[in-house]
């Protein structure tokens, strides 16, 4: 882990005064943080601020430490104040031939390194800039709500609105409706519809369920190998224009 925490500490985190930092074109330029090695293959991070938005009791703090932890909490706090959790997720899963083919090479492996901003999920909490967390810093978006209560859905608008507002660069991102795992007589929410709602904005559309560890990772695999292909052209069109 000292390749993430050699990158974090380095000047490329910061990002006040970078005229790039709103630009949506240049995602992966806005987060890129270059890499150390390790004793057998290079090291790329990128960083992704990330914010999870959503209503109270949806699951979000629980989908954020099953991904941490690897397992369900049966146990629910609610979030109190505004939390950064940091997640490591490899921008490309690779079986063993393929990444000692690439190692060798000199390939560098890509990861992205996500600052998740949780938030409390209460109106009384707004506006999102309160507490340690700044809010304008996000990347993208994660919109989490409750398959079982449509109230959790129907907000999606609010909160996607009320980011907006404060981080007009956060245009990546996913909608993802927690607990699958319910009958789906408990459902209260069409996937048809979600999909609908999540394509209207720009965004994926992923389905899970914390408890039983079903789709809790695929969301953030797919954002990291989105934004690591999106550097990799933002790198390969510079190379192009310098070589004109």
């Amino acid at each position: 882990m000292a390749a993430a925490a050699a990158a974090a500490s380095g000047p490329a985190g910061s990002r006040s005064g970078d005229a790039s930092a709103h630009d949506p074109e240049a995602v992966a330029a806005r987060v890129i943080m270059e890499a150390t090695a390790s004793a057998h293959r290079p090291i790329r991070t990128l960083r992704c601020f990330l914010a999870v938005l959503g209503d109270q009791a949806t699951g979000k703090s629980s989908w954020l430490s099953f991904l941490q932890e690897s397992k369900f909490s049966a146990g629910y706090r609610m979030t109190s104040s505004p939390g950064l959790q940091v997640l490591t997720v490899v921008a490309e899963e690779e079986d063993a031939a393929t990444a000692k083919e690439r190692a060798a090479a000199g390939e560098a492996l890509t990861r992205v390194e996500f600052h998740c901003l949780d938030t409390q999920g209460n109106e009384a909490f707004f506006p999102l800039n309160t507490g340690d967390v700044v809010w304008e810093r996000a990347d993208a978006v994660c919109l989490f709500y409750d398959v079982s209560v449509r109230d959790t859905f129907t907000s999606l608008s609010k909160w996607r609105r009320r980011l907006s507002e404060q981080a007009p660069a956060a245009n990546d991102g996913f909608v993802l409706c927690n607990k699958m795992d319910l009958d789906d007589d408990m459902h209260a929410v069409d996937e048809e519809e979600a999909r609908a709602f999540a394509e209207a904005q720009g965004l994926d559309f992923h389905a899970c369920s914390v408890k039983d560890g079903t789709g809790v990772k695929e969301p953030l695999q797919a954002l990291a190998a989105r934004i690591a292909r999106r550097f990799n052209e933002t790198v390969e069109a510079a190379k192009a224009a310098a070589s004109k």
